[in-house]
């Protein structure tokens, strides 16, 4: 019966989010996107029961289990493939996703955090707490790097141009004539280490403290104004709602 009750609640929202996309089309047309988190809600909930306050930060990745991100994956591209809608998928964090999500490159783009590229579970818990999608085993870390192992030129396109493409963003992502004149200088031979008294965010903390790098932000322009320099924040901030193509 359990496995009868799951398929129906997937048959629902499937026929939902088939539904919303072709409204979603009809409305905005091509230039219309899917956004998505790969984690499926019903299993989620139903496997809930079985941690509780107390236990162990590393139970958390457990509850929010490889099945649970994989089957809210094939969730969001079932309907995107019925449908033609343009789909995204947010925080991907397993090998059985990433290697999934190759067949599906005409209908959908992706995601990592840098915390899934960096981060081992179930170490990472025990020092740093618990955050979704859950950190997972190095096998899992392992498939995101060999999945996007990339040159210099081909990491700041895809951290650059294609959100703009993929979000609707004219004037951003490119160093071009008619763009915003909106990014930063980077030395790829500075070295630093990360310190949490840097951090001024309202968390006030940092997984990365501790951490030694190379490459640093030297200089940041935003439309054309230089805005930080040398660790320096330089006037009141400029930024700006962003402009969506019509």
């Amino acid at each position: 019966m359990e496995a009868r009750a799951d398929e129906t609640v997937g048959e629902v929202i499937r026929a939902r989010l088939i539904a919303a996309a072709r409204i979603l089309i009809e409305r905005d047309g091509a230039d219309a996107i899917v956004l998505g988190c790969a984690e499926e809600e019903h299993r989620l909930q139903a496997r809930k029961p079985l941690f509780s306050r107390g236990q162990p930060h590393r139970t958390h990745m457990e509850w929010r289990d490889e099945e649970c991100a994989f089957l809210g994956t094939r969730r969001l591209i079932a309907p995107a493939c019925k449908s033609g809608q343009a789909t995204h998928i947010l925080h991907v964090s397993t090998a059985e996703e990433l290697d999934y999500l190759r067949g599906y490159r005409d209908i959908a783009t992706v995601e990592v955090l840098v915390n899934h590229l960096t981060k081992v579970a179930p170490d990472c818990y025990d020092r740093l707490g618990v955050m979704n999608t859950p950190i997972r085993s190095e096998r899992h870390r392992a498939a995101a790097w060999a999945a996007g192992r990339l040159s210099l030129a081909r990491l700041v396109d895809l951290m650059a141009a294609c959100p703009a493409r993929v979000y609707g963003l004219p004037g951003k992502g490119r160093i071009a004539a008619g763009y915003d004149a909106d990014f930063t200088l980077v030395d790829l031979k500075a070295l630093r280490t990360i310190k949490e008294s840097w951090i001024v965010s309202p968390c006030g903390w940092t997984p990365f403290a501790g951490t030694a790098v190379t490459g640093w932000p030297m200089a940041t322009i935003v439309r054309g104004q230089p805005v930080m320099r040398d660790d320096t924040i330089l006037g009141s901030p400029r930024g700006g709602l962003a402009r969506f193509a019509a």
